[in-house]
């Protein structure tokens, strides 16, 4: 357990609807945000994720009063503020699954998004599927992946590598440790075509929906 973090009392308005002794015991990750989207309480399984993910750092970059987008990488990071956004002002529930993949091992997550109390929110995270990559890796030989400039893009949701002039590349090396730096975020050509989709029905939904 990572002291100080889940061990702390929850906001009192994230008491008023939910049970926060069940939320703390939940397998999957439970975040609470204010309604500036900060960080003000998680459960147990996010603290057992900090320690297995580099620990102490972890908790620096994305520990409590941290902005909770702000862990997003990229041209993500703006699509799920406005999901955010959109959650704080029409009071209905958002949901997405995501990839989270390690180096050894397709990870599939379920993101559920939920209004509390003064425009606050809860994020829970859930494990759709877990199983061995079906896809080759490729070894981490950085002459192929940056460009003119020394700049390597990686895809800000499946975590691909841009090969230069030869489409994305799955490196389990860089998923292990992020690679050197100057390093720059995308999407990969298959992520940008569901996230554009993604987006498009949105706001068909929104349409639809509108009096």
């Amino acid at each position: 357990m990572a002291p100080g973090v889940s061990t702390l009392p929850p906001p009192e308005i994230l008491s008023r609807s939910f049970d926060v002794d069940a939320l703390r015991s939940e397998d999957g990750v439970v975040v609470a945000l204010d309604a500036d989207g900060r960080i003000t309480w998680v459960n147990d399984a996010w603290a057992r994720f900090a320690v297995s993910n580099d620990g102490e750092a972890v908790l620096a970059r994305h520990g409590l009063g941290t902005r909770y987008v702000d862990g997003i990488h990229g041209p993500l990071a703006d699509y799920f503020a406005r999901a955010f956004t959109r959650v704080q002002s029409s009071g209905e529930p958002w949901e997405i699954e995501y990839e989270c993949s390690s180096p050894e091992t397709f990870r599939l997550h379920r993101m559920r998004v939920l209004p509390t109390a003064e425009a606050g929110l809860l994020v829970e995270h859930a494990t759709v599927e877990e199983r061995p990559h079906d896809r080759a890796p490729e070894p981490p030989v950085e002459a192929h992946y940056r460009d003119e400039a020394g700049l390597l893009v990686q895809c800000s949701n499946c975590r691909k590598v841009r090969r230069v002039g030869d489409g994305w590349r799955w490196i389990p090396a860089w998923v292990a440790a992020p690679p050197a730096p100057p390093v720059s975020h995308a999407l990969c050509a298959a992520c940008a075509g569901l996230y554009i989709e993604r987006t498009r029905q949105a706001r068909r939904a929104r349409r639809g929906g509108a009096t």
